[in-house]
C-alpha cells in the first residue's frame, strides 16, 4: 500500500494548511528541534551549558538540515528515529 496517498479529497473538511504544515514529517521534526534549542537555553541559564553552546546547538536546530526521507527509510519500524 503507498502511505503517500493525495489527501486532497476530504483533509479540507476536516483540517487547515496551517494544521497540515504543523503536523507533517518537517513540522514534526521542527517541534523535536524547537524542544532541543529551548532546552540548551534553559541549560544555559541553569548554568549546565555556556552560552555560546546554546546558541550553536540552536543554530544547528533547523529541519532543513534534515533528509526526513531518509530518516523515515532508516527508521524501520521502530518508534526511535535515531539509531540505538
Amino acid at each position: 500500500m503507498n502511505a503517500r496517498r493525495s489527501q486532497r479529497l476530504f483533509d479540507p473538511l476536516f483540517t487547515t494548511e496551517r494544521m497540515r504544515e504543523i503536523f507533517s514529517d518537517h513540522g514534526r521534526v521542527q517541534s523535536m528541534l524547537d524542544f532541543e534549542a529551548a532546552l540548551a537555553r534553559a541549560e544555559a541559564h541553569a548554568g549546565v551549558l555556556s552560552f555560546a553552546a546554546a546558541a550553536a546547538i540552536g543554530a544547528q536546530c533547523r529541519a532543513e538540515r534534515f533528509d526526513v526521507e531518509a530518516l523515515a527509510a532508516r527508521r524501520g519500524g521502530s518508534d526511535v528515529a535515531a539509531d540505538h
